[in-house]
Formats: structure tokens, sequence, C-alpha cells
């Protein structure tokens, strides 16, 4: 009876050591999966379809991770609001979209992102496009990784050209430009396809930001573009501000930039109303009806990118420069899961094969998996883009990428106010430059 006794107590002990460990182990699983945090800004096809795709095949990857996405609106200034809210509340994502550098910079001022620095050295810089990791470097240090870049290039209608007999050399000027234009305006052709209004400000921004390269230099404007540099101060920025209001003056954008959408300017474009657009990636992407484009079928194979944008030989500027922004993402200070947040962006990043930045080079220039008919998988433009990218002497960031939002919506309002004829391009300038020096002396402290 007591070896029975004995026999019966060792059963109930071994027993409760296996509801213990069954318990541990349940709990151990419950604690490993991990719901991650992540805001980014790629809203519109093929984007959203390509970021879809990554987070599918990371969580295939990492089954305990469970990625969470908040999509937050295309306007940088709504972004950045949500993004400061996400950021102050007790649960903060684990990943977001860093939009550019100046962001990036107050942000790393303000203490709210985790170094990155031995994380990108173990990966391994040379997954990085040239020229882009540099975007998220400040006092030596890598507070962001950039997963993409956004270029912009001018593009035309081949047809409309050719139907009017328009011709120009890889290396036409300024005076070839406005001639072409005025052509074109004769046969009732709006000649360049532009709309700025309301929270599409950006777009003035943009044919803004172009003509000051070439006016003031690439060096100069990537130094006043920082705000620990930026003085504002060279007269090329006021002449370059008279140069875009001439081209509204002769009425070379169907009316004034300011009250016209965005929305509408590709529409002009898209239904041959404007035979020129400065165009981005979306503005190719939107003339697809099978993600939402407006443009009629075909279209697209009308459109072709110059070589380089119409240059003055009197310019400073870089003849092959060209205008983007690296998209950049980083990892809150305060972020719950920063380990599985490091995954996430080591797997993102990673260009070899099932990484994620191959996908989403497949998927954003081939247009895969964003409902494009077979025969579109292949877009001519973004192969150019791709090309002129890798002739191109040099890179400016977007206005509203480079500055920090103090300088840029100063910069945008007055603008706005000088195009609109409130007020001359010097006060323009004089604002411009009185809410740079506040920034750098804020910067400095």
């Amino acid at each position: 009876m007591r070896v029975y006794k004995k026999i019966l107590v060792c059963f109930l002990v071994f027993s409760l050591l296996l509801v213990g460990v069954f318990i541990g182990t349940t709990g151990a699983l419950a604690q490993e999966r991990v719901i991650l945090k992540e805001m980014d800004r790629a809203a519109a096809e093929p984007w959203k379809s390509a970021m879809d795709a990554v987070i599918k095949a990371f969580e295939a990857k990492y089954p305990y991770i469970k990625v969470e996405r908040t999509i937050l609106p295309p306007s940088p200034s709504e972004a950045e609001l949500l993004m400061k809210t996400a950021l102050a509340s007790s649960e903060p994502p684990d990943v977001m979209d860093c939009m550019g550098r100046a962001y990036v910079q107050s942000m790393e001022k303000a203490g709210l992102l985790k170094d990155l620095s031995l994380a990108v050295k173990d990966w391994g810089e040379d997954r990085f496009a040239p020229g882009t990791l540099t975007q998220a470097i400040l006092n030596g240090k890598i507070w962001a990784v950039p997963i993409t870049t956004q270029d912009k290039y001018l593009g035309y209608n081949k047809t409309i050209f050719d139907k009017y007999g328009l011709t120009f050399s890889d290396d036409w000027t300024w005076q070839d430009f406005l001639s072409i234009c005025e052509k074109l305006k004769a046969q009732g052709i709006i000649p360049i396809a532009e709309g700025a209004m309301g929270s599409d400000r950006w777009a003035s921004l943009n044919w803004i930001n172009l003509l000051n390269q070439q006016l003031v230099g690439l060096e100069q404007l990537n130094s006043d573009e920082n705000v620990t540099t930026g003085t504002w101060t060279d007269p090329g920025y006021m002449e370059a501000a008279e140069i875009m209001k001439s081209l509204i003056d002769k009425d070379f954008f169907g009316g004034n930039p300011i009250a016209i959408n965005h929305p509408i300017a590709q529409a002009r474009f898209y239904t041959g109303k404007a035979a020129m657009m400065y165009l981005g990636a979306w503005d190719i992407a939107g003339m697809f009806a099978e993600v939402g484009g407006i443009a009629p079928p075909g279209f697209v194979n009308d459109v072709e990118i110059f070589e380089d944008f119409p240059y003055d030989p009197s310019w400073k500027g870089e003849r092959r420069a060209h205008q983007n922004y690296a998209i950049l993402h980083g990892i809150p200070e305060k972020a719950r899961h920063p380990d599985e947040a490091l995954l996430f962006l080591e797997f993102w990043s990673d260009p070899g094969d099932g990484g994620g930045a191959q996908m989403w080079t497949r998927m954003t220039q081939d247009m895969a998996g964003a409902k494009i008919p077979p025969d579109c998988l292949k877009i001519p433009q973004m192969k150019r883009f791709a090309e002129l990218n890798a002739k191109s002497s040099g890179t400016f960031l977007f206005l509203d990428q480079g500055c920090v939002a103090e300088v840029w919506e100063n910069y945008s309002r007055n603008l706005e106010s000088f195009l609109g004829g409130e007020i001359s391009a010097s006060e323009m300038m004089k604002r411009v430059q009185e809410i740079a020096t506040k920034m750098r002396q804020e910067f400095a402290e």
C-alpha cells in the first residue's frame, strides 16, 4: 500500500510538472506573439500593393510577428500631424515613415528616433542606393534607412509634339523651351500641366525648386535646404521666382497653378489638353484605369521623358541634376518592439532574392501585382527614370522633404503670395531668410 501511495504521489507531482510546463510554454508562446505597429504613406497603387506584399512575405518568414499597418495621408503636413500624435501616445508605432531628411532632423533633435548605425553597419551600407543613406545621417549617426526614392522628370506627349512638328535636341535651351510653349499655345494646347492649389501646393514647390537648382547651383541649394546651414540669400532664388511667374503671365500653365488642383492638371495631361508635365512615378501610375487612373487606354505609350530639363548657359546649376527624395523609415525611441522593428527594416531593405527591396522594386517599377494587365507590366517611363537616375550629375531634395516644416511652409505661403501678385520676389525671399535664420539658430542650441 505504501508503494502505491508513493507511486500516486510521484504521478501527481509529475502531472503538476507537466501542467506547469504546458502553462509556461503557452505563456511563453503568448508572449512571443508580437504585434508590430507600422506607419507609412504608401496609399496609392502600385505602392500599396507592394507594401502589402512585403508585409505578407515578412510575416511568412517570421510567423510570430503580425504587422499592424496604418496608412498615412499623402499630404506631408497632414501626415506629420498624425505622426506627431502617434509618437506622443502611450502606444507609439514600432516602424514609421520619416518622410524626408528634414523630418528626420526634427525628430532626432527631439530625441524621438533610435540610432540605427550599428544595425546598418551589420547589414552593409552597399544595400542602399548611392546617396540615399546620407539623407538620414546626422551628427555622424544613422537615424533612418532609405527604402526607395521618389524622382521627377519632365515628360511630354509625343503624339502632340509629332502632330505640330515640335522638335528639340538633348541639349535644348531655355529659349527652345519657351519657343515650343509659344507654338503649343498658338495651337490651343496648354503647354504645361501643373496644379498646386491647397493641399497640392507641393507641386509649385517642385517647380520652383527645379528652377532654384538651375539658378543658384546644386551645392548652394543643398546647403540652403539643410536647416543647420540654410541662409537662402543667393539672388538666384528671386530670379527663379520671376521666371516661374513669367511662365504664368504667358499663360503657359493654362492659368495660375495655385488656382488648379493636381488631379485637374493630371486630367489635362492624360486627355491631351496639355502637352508637358513634370512627372513623378505617381503620375505615371495614375495613367492606368486599373488602379483608378483616368487616362484613355494606351495613353501611357504616348508619354516620353526628356533627357534633360531645358537649360541656359548663364545658369549656375547642374544640367543633369534631378529632384528626388529618399523614402526613409525609422524606429521611434519609445517603440515597444525595437528588435522586431529592426528585423522588419532589415528584411524590407534586403535587395537579395526573396528580400523586401527586390520585391518592392519589381512591383513599383514594373507595376506587377497592382492589377495592371500583363501587357503593361513593363512600364517604359519607369525604366527611363532608372536610366536618367544613373546619368544624373547629382540630386537635390523636394522642398517639402529637404527643409524643415517651418521653412518649406513659409516658402510655400509666400510663393503663393508672390505668384498671386501680392508681394515682390525680394519680399518673398526676405521672409524665407528670416524663418531660415530662426530655425538655424534653434537647431544650433
